[in-house]
């Protein structure tokens, strides 16, 4: 006999024997609502979708019988639940994307197999896939591009928090125990893709690796059939629905009833049987974020009727009640389960508007009712000021204002400036910094700057109205000095190598500008680099932490192995570093480090020496293997 899965026995036993029970008037549906019922409908899974076909499932795993980790436990559970006949297993490696697939509800994808045996295979199917391998979700390395990142394992966590009102989470609420105990390793991510739903969040638990929280993360995370995914994948928009379930190898054995609630709910929602059962209900909650020119509805709906409703919000300056055509204004709200909000646009100002949203699915539709109304304020022009520059210095200054009305609409800031006052004349300023929408006081750091020169700066605020402009201000950035300047070269730029550093080297751009490590701008100073008889390598190393090769260097440049990062000298072998546009009244401090690589090589040695200077103070390291001895002092 057929066993349903958990949660859904005692409805399957009214829907079958009990109908009449079942389908109880609208009006006490939209009561129970209304009193804020926390517990969830199963619309989604109602036993009598499964009547009408339960889905054929492919499990695949890493071994010619689901016998390696949890698999053998996977394939007992989605028999045992679905019916033996229904339930197909089948070596990953030897499976494709053709015929395997045909007459396929779901697949199920085990973490077992390499992340190779389903590379290129699955990822535009249609067919509606239920996975654990986090390698082929990232959009980084895999071809699901639902994150941008690596999956974060943890064997801390045990417990899940739902995130939503879905078919897969319903009948459960709050925070649910999704493991029996600590030391199962679960899976969640920080960086899911945009757009995505996160159903449930992880509600305990460190990073595995590092041991930052994964509280909040996203761990049982979906994607509907046209969702737009990471497009460098390939697989964007998703060609069926995908779920992203937060188990491992073994971790399958250890999950409680509410977390195999979850997995069947997930195989139902794949298969597409949350069928309608019902209308959807709507709830009108609440308008916020009322100025003169927009506003924010929020809504509710409360029970989905079984198959995931449609939304469209209706808005204008009358109330057009439950029929469509009356309103003057809609806005598709997509698909939505639970909460949802939408912004209303283009709004006149200093007027009264109603608005309201119809939920619809298969079976029906609802409407919010009664509409909600608000009224717009005037609209008015914004009011900014600007304050004194602060923290000058040669190459940067903190510029700052405040916005002392809004005038009733969002309202954007830029920061003008340049060498002459342009007045409230855009087009007639050196330059321009956009400071987003701001309400209240606001602040940035201008960089870039050149010393000893005098900049004029305004701030311009425009809303909906038009724009306004602060008074015109000025200040005089410093004359460098060697404290606040210190310039970085990396002859081979990696990863690593801060931003403002510079990457001059005799095998490849050999002359240019410094910068200011700190500011990014130019310092007058050129570094030209010459290179006689240098054989360049690929073997480099980084230096020892705790040395001053390390602290002096590690934040800014970059020692790790790559093309031409080794420079390996002989005999009369020479690579120069040359500085031009000194100041002859600064005295300056210059640090050079090699690292040698190859351990092995204990008789090898390089001589660097200082030549043109007036004069000079040896500062060397001390270390196994730094001689100064008979050199110049």
């Amino acid at each position: 006999m057929l066993r349903l899965p958990r949660r859904l026995v005692d409805s399957y036993s009214r829907s079958v024997f009990s109908t009449s029970d079942r389908r109880t008037s609208r009006a006490a549906r939209r009561k129970r609502a209304g009193r804020g019922a926390r517990r969830l409908r199963a619309e989604a899974l109602e036993p009598r979708s499964l009547l009408a076909g339960t889905p054929n499932i492919l499990f695949l795993g890493s071994t010619a019988t689901p016998t390696f980790a949890a698999d053998g436990a996977v394939m007992t559970h989605l028999q045992s639940v679905f019916g033996a006949g229904n339930v197909t297993y089948k070596q990953a490696s030897d499976a494709n994307n053709t015929t395997d697939i045909v007459g396929v509800d779901v697949l199920v994808l085990s973490s077992t197999p390499g992340s190779g045996d389903y590379r290129g295979k699955f990822h535009n199917s249609a067919v509606g896939i239920l996975n654990w391998e986090e390698a082929v979700m990232d959009g980084a390395a895999g071809e699901f591009g639902l994150t941008s990142a690596a999956m974060i394992k943890s064997v801390t966590t045990t417990q899940l928090t739902i995130a939503e009102n879905h078919p897969i989470t319903a009948g459960l609420s709050g925070t649910v125990q999704f493991f029996s105990g600590p030391g199962a390793e679960t899976l969640s991510t920080n960086t899911l893709y945009p757009g995505l739903m996160s159903l449930a969040t992880a509600a305990d638990g460190v990073n595995s690796a590092g041991g930052a929280s994964v509280v909040g993360n996203p761990a049982i995370f979906i994607a509907e059939t046209g969702q737009s995914l990471v497009a460098a994948t390939g697989a964007s928009p998703a060609a069926g629905r995908r779920v992203m379930f937060p188990i491992t190898d073994g971790s399958f054995t250890s999950l409680t009833s509410d977390a195999l609630t979850l997995f069947d709910n997930s195989i139902n929602w794949l298969s597409g049987m949350d069928v309608a059962q019902d209308p959807p209900i709507v709830l009108n909650t609440s308008v916020g974020s009322v100025d003169a020119v927009s506003a924010v509805y929020a809504g509710n709906v409360v029970e989905t009727g079984g198959e995931g409703p449609t939304a469209t919000v209706y808005y204008g300056t009358t109330d057009g009640g439950t029929t469509a055509a009356a309103w003057q204004n809609s806005i598709d709200a997509g698909l939505q389960f639970g909460t949802f909000s939408t912004p209303l646009t283009g709004l006149a100002p200093d007027t009264t508007y109603y608005v309201t949203a119809r939920a619809a699915n298969a079976a029906g539709e609802d409407w919010g009712e009664p509409s909600l109304s608000f009224t717009t304020p005037a609209l008015t022009l914004p009011a900014v000021t600007s304050n004194s520059a602060a923290d000058v210095n040669a190459a940067s200054a903190q510029l700052s204002g405040q916005i002392t009305s809004t005038g009733n609409a969002a309202t954007s800031v830029t920061l003008f400036y340049g060498n002459d006052d342009a007045g409230t004349v855009a087009g007639n300023w050196d330059a321009s910094v956009s400071l987003g929408n701001q309400a209240a006081a606001f602040g940035t750091v201008l960089s870039g700057l050149d010393p000893q020169t005098t900049y004029y700066f305004r701030f311009r605020a425009t809303n909906a109205a038009g724009a306004a402009w602060s008074v015109g201000r000025s200040f005089s950035t410093l004359s460098q000095s060697l404290s606040d300047v210190a310039m970085y070269n990396d002859h081979v730029a990696g990863t690593l190598t801060h931003a403002n550093a510079t990457a001059f080297a005799g095998n490849g751009v050999s002359a240019g500008p410094l910068r200011n490590i700190a500011t990014g701008a130019t310092t007058g100073i050129t570094l030209t680099v010459t290179a006689s008889g240098i054989t360049y390598a690929g073997t480099s190393a980084a230096p020892a932490a705790g040395t001053d090769a390390a602290n002096i260097f590690g934040p800014f440049v970059d020692f790790s192995t790559g093309a031409g990062t080794s420079l390996e000298l002989d005999g009369a072998d020479t690579y120069t570093h040359a500085f031009s546009g000194l100041d002859p009244v600064k005295s300056y401090d210059f640090a050079g480090t090699a690292v040698r690589g190859n351990e092995p090589y204990t008789r090898r040695w390089t001589l660097v020496t200082l030549v043109g200077a007036d004069a000079f103070t040896p500062a060397h390291s001390a270390g196994v293997g730094i001689v100064t001895a008979g050199l110049a002092a």
